[in-house]
């Protein structure tokens, strides 16, 4: 059965895609399930919505229009790691109670307006390097916060009968195996392999639903 498939987010999710033309994805882990879903034959329908700079809060104020009306089968989630690092360098994050909240509201009107909507929410991550750890107690207040605002995502999934799809752990191994330049652009965003994986476990747990 045809699906329409939204991916929803920041820059990780965005990757530069075309904001205009709805036949692209960008160069990123959405532009990779598409490949994987397309190869097996699937004929869906594909949103990438993804805007980078965005924080859950801007997410929320655009829930309708990149979101609830485009009416999704299955809805994809990453965000996060900019409500933390807004309040790194600009005072202008969004507190971890504030991040829950914000998520399930979005949450509460997804379920509301598309109660048949499959969720995948994605695990919000950071990895250490270029740029993450310098000065180090950078890298002390994302790590911290990161995993914070991870273990509030993976209870939002188990509130919400979502699926949960872990990151951080995927990709820390990859990088003490292969080295951070064969996965990560910089300490926030992957490269093509950071992106292959994202996609591998976003591949699995599609395979859930």
């Amino acid at each position: 059965m045809k699906k329409t498939i939204v991916f929803q987010g920041d820059s990780i999710t965005d990757m530069f895609r075309p904001t205009n033309d709805d036949r692209y994805f960008g160069s990123g882990y959405a532009n990779m399930v598409v490949a994987e879903l397309n190869l097996r034959g699937e004929q869906n329908r594909y949103y990438n919505r993804g805007i980078s700079g965005n924080r859950s809060t801007d997410v929320l104020a655009r829930v309708r229009c990149d979101l609830i009306n485009l009416q999704p089968d299955v809805l994809s989630i990453l965000m996060g790691i900019n409500d933390i690092f807004h309040e790194l360098e600009l005072q202008n994050g969004v507190s971890a109670p504030y991040f829950d909240r914000v998520y399930r509201t979005i949450l509460d009107m997804v379920r509301e307006e598309l109660p048949d909507c499959r969720i995948l929410l994605l695990e919000p991550f950071v990895i250490k390097g270029c740029w993450t750890d310098d000065p180090p107690q950078r890298w002390d207040y994302i790590s911290r916060h990161t995993a914070e605002y991870a273990a509030i995502v993976k209870q939002i999934a188990a509130d919400y009968g979502a699926v949960f799809v872990p990151l951080q752990d995927v990709l820390n191994e990859a990088v003490e195996k292969l080295g951070f330049d064969n996965v990560m652009a910089d300490g926030v965003h992957p490269n093509a392999g950071g992106a292959k994986l994202i996609a591998n476990e976003w591949i699995k747990a599609y395979d859930t639903l």
